[in-house]
């Protein structure tokens, strides 16, 4: 499947098309990154193949990157960050910076 996603079948697919590939991705890789010790947890070669694969499809446009901070759903990352106040602050920090970038872009 990740060699699939080198192809330009998929390589050549508009940002929005890829965006759930992407996040899909990002999602799974963040999750078994951040539960590394656990038993169910994939090895950490595994987890970076998901990183370079996610890496080679992430969309461009700001717009599109950064609107994964602001979904309801991403605040799930929250409730599984072994230190909660830190995960908020740091999601915080980037959803500002988010909006700083786009700002300044003009969108």
């Amino acid at each position: 499947m990740l060699e699939h996603l080198a192809t330009p079948a998929v390589l050549e697919l508009s940002e929005e098309e890829r965006l759930p590939l992407w996040q899909a991705l990002s999602d799974l890789a963040g999750k078994h990154r951040a539960f590394s010790n656990a038993e169910w947890a994939l090895p950490l070669d595994d987890v970076e193949r998901l990183e370079a694969a996610a890496a080679r499809i992430t969309p461009t446009s700001p717009n599109i990157v950064y609107r994964r901070l602001f979904n309801p759903h991403f605040d799930d990352a929250l409730v599984r960050a072994t230190d909660y106040e830190e995960a908020l602050r740091d999601l915080t920090r980037q959803r500002q910076a988010a909006v700083s970038a786009l700002f300044e872009k003009g969108d």
